[in-house]
Order: structure tokens, then C-alpha cells, then sequence
């Protein structure tokens, strides 16, 4: 059986937003640097999870909270 290396949380936030954004598997893959089927792979798995962190990021960001230290 092959093992899947998961993605980092930094990439999926930057999955979340590209999906958001409308962009393709094909770009998502290539701007976090993985292959398509790793992203297909983390949308089926955690596609609600995604678009949430990525708002909660967001709305964070505006009520000027430092998340990252």
C-alpha cells in the first residue's frame, strides 16, 4: 500500500484560499508544491475544514490578532 505524505497546515490554508479563489487542482498542486492528486485527496478529506480555517485566518487578520508569532 502506498503512504501519503498529509500536507501542512500552511498548505491548506493556501489551498483554502486558492479554492476560494476558483483556481484549478492543477494550480493549487502546483503553487503549494505537490502533485493534483494530493489535492484532490486533502479536498475530499477536509474541504469544510479548509474554507473554514482560511475565513478564521482571515477574520483574525482583520481584528488585528498576531496567529503566527
Amino acid at each position: 500500500m502506498t503512504k501519503y505524505k498529509q500536507l501542512v497546515q500552511k498548505q491548506r490554508y493556501v489551498i483554502g484560499r486558492l479554492l476560494k479563489a476558483g483556481k484549478t487542482k492543477e494550480e493549487m498542486a502546483t503553487a503549494v508544491g505537490c502533485h493534483k492528486s494530493a489535492i484532490s485527496r486533502e479536498l475530499k478529506r477536509n474541504v469544510q475544514t479548509l474554507v473554514s480555517v482560511a475565513v478564521f485566518i482571515l477574520v483574525s487578520a482583520l481584528n488585528g490578532q498576531l496567529l503566527f508569532p
